[in-house]
């Protein structure tokens, strides 16, 4: 987000919306708060309270950043945003719906993966990387990154595996491949601790779909149970404050060795995309 609110500032945007289940909008509020930019957050009021808390207090100081709450989903956000703020002025930020600037941004995390660091002194890439995906833009990036350097002649062809990642509660994406489709349909919107995962239907996701069938990877949905129990098991042993979507890769990785798609002497890895504190009442349960 901190590439939107640049490139929006750089191109004279002063009011920018969003749909969100809570971390997009949670960084747009503040990358928009610095910059001096208007923003309109939307979310599903079972939005993890500190991430709604986050936003709440941004608004409550900085008249120009709004919060709406809304009954259902992104889904649902989405809907209010054109309904309400796009008629009025404001421009859509919303997942694959803006130039592409939220790509360019996680971009960074397929040239962070790529470039040189203490396991290897070449730019050379991982053999698997297990992603959690809502939307699906980090995936979307990191290849666009991989491209990328191979134009640029710093990798060579060779791919990781793409392991998308998501909850039983809302597996759209796991749908399509295990039916052979070549966009996803529709979920209906389950109940996951993750809430990042709970997209039950993106813009995006036929590129996902294909991304994972090109690297070879898979798709693989986990239960609410095992990644309740991979959180509660990590801050245990670990004391990794690690977030819901980033325990839902972690418990997908005993399935995956143990039909070899994750061979013994594979590269792994895992994305964490968020903090445990976010999610906090929740999940303070499993601690």
């Amino acid at each position: 987000m901190v590439v939107v609110a640049n490139m929006a500032r750089h191109f004279g945007l002063s009011k920018l919306a969003v749909p969100t289940q809570g971390n997009a909008g949670d960084s747009l509020a503040f990358y928009a708060n610095q910059m001096n930019i208007g923003a309109a957050v939307i979310m599903p009021d079972d939005t993890p309270a500190p991430i709604q808390g986050n936003v709440a207090a941004l608004a409550f100081h900085n008249p120009n950043i709004l919060l709406d709450m809304v009954k259902g989903t992104i889904k649902e956000a989405g809907m209010l945003m054109k309904e309400k703020y796009l008629t009025d002025g404001y421009f859509n930020v919303a997942t694959f719906q803006e130039p592409g600037w939220r790509i360019e941004g996680k971009k960074t995390m397929g040239l962070e993966l790529a470039e040189p660091n203490e396991m290897s002194d070449q730019w050379d890439l991982p053999d698997v990387i297990l992603y959690p995906t809502g939307g699906g833009t980090g995936i979307l990036g990191m290849w666009k990154a991989f491209d990328e350097l191979e134009a640029l002649g710093m990798i060579d062809a060779k791919r990781p595996k793409i392991i998308a990642v998501q909850s039983t509660a809302t597996p759209p994406v796991k749908n399509a491949i295990d039916n052979n489709l070549f966009e996803p349909e529709p979920t209906p919107a389950g109940k996951t601790l993750a809430v990042g995962l709970n997209v039950a239907g993106g813009v995006g996701h036929f590129k996902v779909v294909d991304i994972v069938r090109q690297s070879g990877g898979t798709l693989i949905a986990v239960s609410e149970t095992d990644l309740a129990n991979h959180l509660s098991k990590i801050w245990l042993d670990k004391h990794w404050w690690i977030c819901p979507e980033g325990a839902a890769c972690m418990a997908a990785l005993k399935p995956l060795i143990e039909t070899q798609v994750i061979k013994p002497n594979d590269q792994v890895v895992v994305f964490n995309t968020g903090s445990f504190e976010k999610y906090l009442p929740e999940v303070r349960h499993l601690l």
